[in-house]
């Protein structure tokens, strides 16, 4: 499973495309723009990040830089949190449970937004959240 966390930006490489057109015309690859941004040979990161445990769910934070942080929850049992950033990407990697009631599971993708204020996690899951 991969999950791709990035900043946002109008630019869009195509390395690859599985030959689908643009019109009559294959569209657009740009290998040599991909081959200059791509990082070879690939270089796993360590994460050592802040880890805070509480009585159902442990929160990892796995990365966090000047553009987005990016932390994984471990629930298991209820959890309440406090939505106070921008904006908070979820995204369900294992497991199931619900946020205030509604049921989430894993694959399911959610946003919620500035101001939303408290929420509750319940469940036997794990979550991979983002925000800037």
């Amino acid at each position: 499973m991969l999950l791709e966390t990035q900043q946002n930006s109008d630019i869009t490489y195509r390395l690859y495309d599985y030959d689908r057109l643009d019109g009559k015309d294959l569209r657009q690859l740009h290998i040599k723009e991909s081959i200059d941004v791509i990082k070879c040979p690939h270089q796993d990161i360590t994460i050592e990040g802040e880890i805070v445990t509480y009585d159902t769910c442990k929160v990892h934070t796995l990365i966090s830089c000047k553009y987005y942080t990016v932390k994984k929850i471990s629930l298991w049992g209820e959890q309440d949190f406090i939505q106070n950033k921008d904006f908070i990407n979820f995204s369900v990697i294992m497991g199931q449970g619900e946020i205030d009631g509604i049921k989430i599971s894993k694959g399911d993708h959610f946003i919620l937004p500035f101001g939303y204020g408290e929420f509750t996690l319940r469940g036997d899951m794990e979550l991979i959240i983002s925000y800037i």
